[in-house]
């Protein structure tokens, strides 16, 4: 998989899902996420990158985790809460398989 870099102020979630996809950012921010938020003024939730892959015939879903020492599913996305390097938080792709727990991709937040 080919790394997908992130072209709007807050669309990091955009640039997951479209690694995840195999797709360029682009596409899929025009294919997938139409009437989810904005990736300049609001950014995304949880249930929007949810919404989206959804569309895409992907089956996700989304749980909070905290700061416990989580062990994810190979292309989860993890969403790094707000922080002084992240005023707005940010959402990453775990690219690897790490433990398996679940059959269903979870988003992390």
């Amino acid at each position: 998989m080919n790394s997908v870099a992130q072209r709007d102020w807050l669309g990091c979630g955009i640039a997951c899902t479209a690694f995840i996809l195999g797709l360029s950012y682009n596409k899929t921010k025009q294919k997938y996420f139409q009437n989810l938020g904005d990736a300049n003024k609001t950014g995304y939730y949880c249930p929007d990158l949810v919404a989206a892959l959804s569309r895409a015939k992907k089956s996700y879903d989304y749980s909070y985790v905290g700061n416990k020492n989580v062990r994810c599913k190979n292309e989860t996305i993890v969403f790094i809460k707000r922080s002084k390097r992240y005023p707005c938080g940010h959402y990453l792709v775990i690219a690897n398989v790490l433990n398996i727990r679940t059959s269903i991709p979870r988003i992390c937040y």
